[in-house]
């Protein structure tokens, strides 16, 4: 998606944040899930806390998401922010022929 909607001059930065968010996110949930099973009654409670919080974090943000994801509008953005980069997207070059074929 990101690859997608971002000029090949700042792919490389947008996909870099987004692979560090995704580190973070890694780190965080096993020291947030220790603390639920740590202050738990007992470990299976604390798991079904933990996964609790965790539904109830991770089904809206991902409703969210998809509510707000509209890969044409961001591209039409970006063109307008950037209009010399604008035209190296992968939505703009899908009529290019591909790697196999030659153009005419």
């Amino acid at each position: 998606m990101i690859g997608e909607v971002t000029p090949a001059s700042q792919r490389a930065a947008c996909l870099g944040i987004n692979a560090s968010l995704g580190t973070l996110a890694g780190l965080i949930a096993p020291a947030l899930m220790g603390h639920f099973v740590g202050n738990a009654g007992g470990v299976a409670e604390g798991f079904r806390h933990g996964f609790t919080v965790l539904g109830c974090v991770l089904v809206p943000s991902g409703l969210l998401g998809v509510w707000l994801m509209h890969p044409e509008r961001s591209v039409r953005r970006l063109q307008r922010l950037s209009p010399a980069s604008a035209s190296d997207t992968p939505m703009n070059v899908a009529a290019a022929p591909s790697r196999g074929e030659e153009a005419a």
